[in-house]
């Protein structure tokens, strides 16, 4: 099983400066998080990721949030595709959200996108 579940597994480590203030303990980073935030700022590396790419699109606010989601607008649709989940063909827009950088766009569920924003033109 171990075998198995290692495939999955990447190291991952960083060096202060790049995008963290320091490393505490072996697998866990503390960032710089916006004053009014209300969680913690110590996270599991497994949560992190590289930034990749020369745009810096760090944001001095967090985006607002609804019953413990993220309150957010689609703003158009840059590119469509059909993917395979669980040998089904599901189609996908990547989605620019409104007041972001198309570099911050998220490939979303074309069905989803239409329930939760019927108004909505792709």
């Amino acid at each position: 099983m171990k075998h198995f579940a290692d495939k999955h597994r990447t190291e991952r480590e960083f060096q202060q400066g790049a995008w963290v203030l320091s490393r505490v303990g072996s697998v866990a980073y503390k960032l710089q998080l916006p004053g009014n935030s209300k969680i913690h700022n110590v996270f599991h590396v497994s949560l992190l990721k590289k930034k990749v790419g020369v745009h810096v699109t760090s944001s001095p606010t967090l985006p607002p949030m609804t019953a413990g989601v993220v309150a957010w607008v689609p703003a158009k649709v840059l590119n469509r595709g059909i993917f395979k989940r669980q040998n089904k063909p599901v189609t996908r827009w990547l989605i620019q959200r409104e007041g972001l950088p198309e570099e911050d766009a998220t490939w979303e569920d074309a069905s989803v996108i239409q329930q939760r924003f019927p108004s909505f033109q792709p």
